[in-house]
């Protein structure tokens, strides 16, 4: 099939995979290589790739699967076959930050130097043509966050300064330092005043946002609060907060949407509270 254009973006891909069949058929069908080992024999296979190519495409000795033609994406755009990806992080990690092959952006959130984060980017994987016909393909395409190419003009892309996961460990150690010095504090005036025991501590303003999200207003001053909990409150007020967030701000480069919960389970303040449970967890 010689009406084939290689695409190395993947929102160039997702502006082809928008347009209706009509403008579609007026253009090259999307051809995608992998940046890693640049194949010409296997193509990643994309909604776009055509269903005669991927059924002829010959498959290696041993695997049965697509697992070879597979691909994920990077926030910089750039696309990978899901086996070339999977080894290159352990070439990095955990001495170094791992950076794209292609374009060398970072896919470490913050400096190994200010120790707050160390971990890696999420990814997102492609949806191909073959297991997931439409309207299954559109939606898996929804959830892939807006990659660097996507941004709007005069936008800065930036993957944030912590992943979910450290964003869930930084809350929990702010709900222990704020309840210990509360019961300290308890007839102290302004003792209530959690977000002021924090810059206190050492937490910046960035930290806070990502972890107690809501806490400040105006000129965002450590004193600034919105809400504060009732004494023995702190940790649902908190963490509740923050998963709300998290499910608010969806699919994205510092993780994904946590699924709905039936109930939320709570723990003692010293270990912290479940933002979500595994899908395939059983109800107690």
């Amino acid at each position: 099939m010689s009406n084939r254009r290689e695409l190395t973006l993947f929102h160039h891909l997702r502006k082809y995979l928008l347009l209706s069949a009509r403008s579609k058929s007026r253009r090259p069908i999307p051809l995608i290589k992998c940046n890693i080992c640049r194949s010409d024999q296997f193509e990643i296979t994309t909604p776009a790739t055509p269903v005669e190519i991927v059924s002829s495409s010959p498959i290696p000795e041993g695997d049965e699967s697509l697992s070879c033609q597979t691909g994920i994406v990077l926030p910089c755009g750039h696309m990978f076959h899901y086996d070339c990806w999977t080894p290159y992080p352990e070439m990095f990690l955990p001495d170094r930050p791992v950076y794209c092959p292609a374009c060398h952006f970072r896919l470490v959130f913050s400096s190994f130097a200010e120790d707050k984060c160390e971990h890696m980017c999420e990814t997102y994987e492609l949806p191909d043509v073959i297991t997931h016909p439409p309207p299954k393909w559109e939606r898996v395409m929804k959830r892939i966050p807006k990659t660097k190419g996507e941004v709007e003009e005069g936008e800065v892309f930036d993957l944030g300064r912590m992943c979910n996961g450290c964003r869930l460990e930084s809350a929990e150690g702010m709900v222990r330092f704020i309840v210990e010095m509360r019961e300290r504090l308890r007839d102290v005036s302004g003792a209530e005043n959690m977000t002021y025991w924090l810059g206190l501590r050492g937490w910046d303003a960035d930290e806070i946002d990502l972890a107690y999200p809501g806490w400040r207003e105006g000129e965002g001053t450590v004193q600034g609060v919105r809400d504060e909990p009732g004494f023995g409150e702190e940790e649902g007020f908190v963490l509740g907060n923050l998963r709300t967030v998290l499910r608010e701000e969806g699919d994205t480069w510092m993780g994904r949407k946590p699924p709905p919960l039936e109930r939320e389970r709570r723990r003692t303040v010293g270990g912290g509270m479940r933002l979500w449970r595994n899908e395939d967890e059983d109800d107690e």
